[in-house]
């Protein structure tokens, strides 16, 4: 019967030294999440900068696709023939 306290005492201990190890390194990783916290505050703030630039230059991409588009549509009316003729002088 003492052997099986001995060992359930054993179990135990080892548990509780898990425990405050795991509790040691949860404190270790707060204070580094702590410590990031005004550089993740910087960085968030450099994202939504870079984000409407981006936006920006995405609307900018979009109309000049738009003319692009509509100066093609525009010169294969003026000019149906140009294509093929070009085709059948490359050939």
């Amino acid at each position: 019967m003492s052997g099986i306290f001995i060992q359930a005492r054993s179990r135990y201990v080892v548990g509780l030294e898990k425990l405050g190890s795991a509790a040691s390194q949860v404190s270790v990783m707060q204070k580094e999440l702590t410590d990031l916290q005004p550089q993740l505050v910087i960085a968030s703030k450099q994202v939504d900068e870079m984000m409407v630039i981006i936006e920006k230059e995405s609307a900018e991409v979009a109309n000049v696709e738009k003319t692009v588009k509509a100066d093609e549509a525009r010169n294969s009316q003026l000019f149906p023939s140009s294509s093929e003729t070009i085709c059948k002088g490359k050939r």
